[in-house]
């Protein structure tokens, strides 16, 4: 601005009368008799919803040798443009849902299956976090909300890892990060490379239903004799209220977890990040006994459930394997 003429006009910005006639709140700093003006928009987006914003007066910061007025900050915008994202988003998962939608579905693009779940909470880097090794596609790493402040709560964030085999990654970046962090995964022993001496907590059992069955044919998984135990058992055995993160890549079997397991609980993660597996998935890799008829509208009817408790799409990675998307969710409301 300063190299144009100083004129607030050319700059684009409204003058201060005018900020004020609109209810904007004008903070306006006049240095060697240029000024400039910064409409402040109070926002609420907090990690876990959208906040209204504060109605107390907003306090600039003390510039020196500027002079500066302040009016009170107008009532955000932002919960409602959010809550419009996420009534359409919501809208299309209910389209989706409908017997006979995947008919209409472009099924000549990469990734159609999960193409009518759109984003609901577009949140983007410093607040969301990838977390994957170094050199990884986003399609194989997991990402994480506001890990600058899981710890800022007055507790430990706790987080859970679900199907470990022999990446465990995720779990300890986010034992280093300071959360207390457990491992579970049935198909591998405690000296395993992937958990043995880590920062985090192994436990040789699966989440899920105990009823679960294992395909013997899956790369991943060695056959009978495995433990499980249900996440609500899994949550009161370790003694834990709340689950900041839960992180899981179990093959398939999540639909059953999901079903049986996750949605009835009465205790709900704050986060979710997953990778959702589909029928038509490489079988060398998912067995198709899990994913089986599990498409298009099963996979809108599973996010819209998920949306009704209180859960929005953060992000969502469609796999080289276009059956297979990774997903990050987080809950704003009960």
């Amino acid at each position: 601005c300063s190299h144009v003429s100083g004129s607030r006009r050319q700059c684009g910005f409204p003058t201060a009368a005018e900020a004020r006639a609109m209810g904007g709140a004008s903070h306006v700093f006049r240095c060697g008799g240029l000024a400039f003006m910064a409409l402040c928009v109070g926002y609420g987006v907090h990690m876990f919803g959208v906040r209204q914003a504060s109605k107390a007066p907003f306090r600039p910061p003390t510039l020196k040798g500027a002079e500066v007025t302040t009016t009170r900050a107008p009532p955000t915008i932002l919960p409602e443009a959010f809550r419009k994202l996420a009534e359409a988003a919501r809208a299309e998962l209910e389209r989706g849902a409908q017997p006979g939608a995947a008919e209409l579905a472009d099924k000549k693009k990469h990734g159609w299956v999960f193409g009518s779940v759109l984003i609901s909470m577009p949140l983007a880097q410093p607040i969301v976090v990838p977390v994957r090794p170094r050199g990884a596609p986003p399609s194989e790493g997991k990402n994480v909300v506001g890990m600058q402040v899981l710890n800022a709560t007055g507790r430990k964030c706790v987080v859970y890892g679900m199907g470990i085999a022999g990446e465990s990654h995720f779990e300890q970046t986010m034992a280093e990060s300071g959360c207390e962090t457990h491992a579970f995964d049935c198909t591998i022993k405690p000296d395993s490379p992937a958990v043995k001496d880590k920062a985090f907590t192994f436990h040789e059992w699966c989440i899920g239903p105990e009823k679960s069955k294992i395909n013997k044919n899956n790369l991943y998984l060695v056959g009978g004799g495995l433990r499980f135990k249900t996440f609500t058992s899994t949550l009161k055995e370790l003694g834990h209220p709340v689950l900041d993160i839960l992180k899981f890549d179990i093959e398939g079997f999540e639909w059953t977890l999901f079903e049986e397991d996750l949605l009835p609980a009465s205790i709900l993660p704050n986060q979710l990040s997953f990778e959702l597996h589909t029928e038509g998935a490489n079988t060398a890799f998912v067995p198709p006994e899990p994913v089986k008829g599990k498409s298009f509208e099963e996979v809108n009817a599973l996010i819209l459930r998920l949306f009704d408790l209180g859960y929005r799409v953060v992000d969502k990675a469609v796999n080289y394997d276009q059956f297979c998307s990774e997903f990050t969710l987080v809950r704003v409301a009960d």
